[in-house]
Parts: C-alpha cells; sequence; structure tokens
C-alpha cells in the first residue's frame, strides 16, 4: 500500500515517464546524494562504532523495504534466498571493510578508492569467467595502480591500515557487482535487494556482538545523520535509481556516476576541512582518468550517438 502511494508521487511528478534528460538530471541528483554518504558516515564514526552503525543502518533499511512491500518478499522463492544471501555477504564484507576504513581515512580519499572498483570489475570478469578485457582496461588499470600508490603511499612503500582496509573492500564490491548483474537479469530487483540488505544489516550485527558491546544510546546529531542514511541513501536513491534508469542507457549512468567520488572530495574539503597534498591530488586526477580510459567504449558510443542527432 505504501509502495503503491510512493508510485503515485512518481507518477504525479513525471506523469506517464520523463525524457532522458530528465532521468539524467535525476540521476545527477542521485550522484550527489551517495557521494554524501562518505560525509555523513564519517559524521556518525565520530561518536558511534562502526559496525553498530552498519547494523542499524542495513537493519533498519531492510525493515522500511518490508513495510513497503510485504507482498513482494513474503513468497521469495529458494533460489532468490540462496543468490541474494551469497552476494549479500559480498556486499556486506564490503561494507565492514569499508566503513572501518574510513574512521582512519579521509572520506575524500576513501571515495576515490572505491571508485576503483569500476576498473576492477572486468579485470575479475576475466579472472573468473574469461571474459574478453580490451588493451584500454588493461592500460586504465596500470594508471589506476599508479594513482592509487600516489594517493595512499605517503611514508615511504607503507600503506596506512585505513587505506588497505578500503583497498579490500573495493575487491568486495566488484565481486558483488559482477553477481548482482549476473542474478538481477533472472530475479526480481526488490526482494534480491532486500535480502542483500537484510544480510549486510545481520552480519554487521553478529561481528559487532563478537568484538564489541552494542550502542544503543546515540546523540541526536548520530540519529539524524542514520535517518538520513537509511531513507535518502538507502531506500529513496534505491527506487528513485531504478524508476529514472528505465528512461536513460546505461551509457549515460555509467559516465553520470563516475562523478560522485568528485562529489565527495567537495563534501569533504567544505565541511570536513579535508585538504590534499599535490601528491595525493595528482593520484585523485590519475585515478579519474582510470575510470575514464575504463568506459572508454561507453564514452565512444555516446559520442557516436550525438553525431548522429
Amino acid at each position: 500500500m505504501l509502495l503503491g502511494a510512493y508510485d503515485c508521487i512518481l507518477f504525479y511528478i513525471w506523469g506517464n515517464g520523463m525524457t532522458r534528460t530528465q532521468a539524467n538530471l535525476v540521476l545527477f541528483c542521485l550522484t550527489i546524494i551517495t557521494g554524501s554518504t562518505y560525509l555523513f558516515s564519517k559524521f556518525i564514526l565520530e561518536t558511534v562504532s562502526a559496525l553498530s552503525y552498519l547494523a542499524i543502518r542495513f537493519c533498519l533499511a531492510a525493515l522500511i523495504m518490508y513495510v513497503l512491500a510485504p507482498h513482494k518478499i513474503h513468497r521469495i522463492p529458494t533460489a532468490v534466498w540462496i543468490r541474494g544471501m551469497s552476494i549479500g555477504v559480498f556486499l556486506a564484507i564490503g561494507f565492514i571493510l569499508m566503513t572501518l576504513g574510513l574512521r582512519d581515512t579521509g572520506a575524500g580519499q576513501t571515495a576515490f578508492i572505491i571508485s576503483l572498483e569500476v576498473v576492477f570489475v572486468p579485470v575479475l570478469g576475466w579472472l573468473f569467467y574469461g571474459q574478453r578485457i580490451s588493451w584500454g582496461l588493461v592500460g586504465s588499470l596500470l594508471v589506476a595502480i599508479v594513482g592509487l600508490a600516489l594517493l595512499t603511499l605517503q611514508n615511504g612503500l607503507s600503506i596506512a591500515a585505513g587505506n588497505a582496509w578500503v583497498l579490500g573492500s573495493v575487491l568486495c564490491f566488484a565481486v558483488y557487482t559482477i553477481l548482482n548483474a549476473r542474478y538481477a537479469a533472472r530475479y526480481a530487483a526488490w526482494p534480491l535487494a532486500w535480502i542483500q540488505l537484510a544480510v549486510t544489516g545481520l552480519l554487521s550485527g553478529l561481528v559487532m556482538l563478537a568484538f564489541e558491546p552494542f550502542q544503543w544510546h546515540l546523540s541526536s546529531e548520530a540519529w539524524w545523520s542514520i535517518t538520513y542514511l537509511v531513507l535518502i541513501c538507502t531506500v529513496f536513491r534505491f527506487v528513485v535509481q531504478t524508476y529514472a534508469q528505465g528512461f536513460t542507457s546505461a551509457v549515460d549512468t555509467s559516465l553520470i556516476f563516475m562523478l560522485e567520488p568528485v562529489v565527495a572530495l567537495v563534501l569533504a574539503a567544505c565541511f570536513l576541512g579535508e585538504v590534499f597534498s599535490v601528491q595525493q591530488g595528482i593520484g585523485c586526477l590519475l585515478i579519474l582518468l582510470a575510470s575514464v580510459l575504463a568506459r572508454f567504449s561507453a564514452i565512444k558510443k555516446l559520442y557516436c550517438q550525438l553525431r548522429l542527432r
């Protein structure tokens, strides 16, 4: 019933749909929202433990998704449960590692390291499934490695523990993206996403109980940040992104989401006072360049589409 009301709101705003330009504008606004995730997570981690934060965030998100559409979850087939739980484990481990790293790493720096996922996904696809990779991708991987070294290696050849956690999360997110892409084409998105969120919340809670006490008493600022992350960055983003992507191309979506680390860096500089050294700035530019090279075929396709108009 609540999901039907939400669909009515989307219909009221956009009528029978939206143009490609409107869809791209919506996705750009969502990029600002996802870029702000690192900033608000950083705020929360100043007063709340990483595992408590993740357990609260994803359990609440799963609960809200269930309330919005219980009929989509009551009769989930066994096959969906198995696939959803298997990829949910990688999502959970990725978020745990990223959040642990975010405690000791800047929000902007974390966002740029996470953006390397776009380079690692096709590489892992080649290793696991023998998918063909281009020379452009090989070049993007080399550029990404150099950029990562400039961004993270500050004292000799040592890498900070926080950066190591975040880099580990990138590998988990890359495996998650590969598996999710394979299963999303076979099963309904809502129950598959709900299982992933529930697994992430449950696994975070279990790890938390094993290593630290749960923090029930949070400050009002922490609760406001968690509310924003759950309602806006998780549930709202999922529903609106799914709706908007139906009116634009995967190429446009991929290119727009390249802006996420840039948004995170700007917000971190404005609200957290994070400043990069010249070396780190060059590293960020190289990582951004690696993302462009990894999406070279998509950029070329978009260029051809524009010329034909």
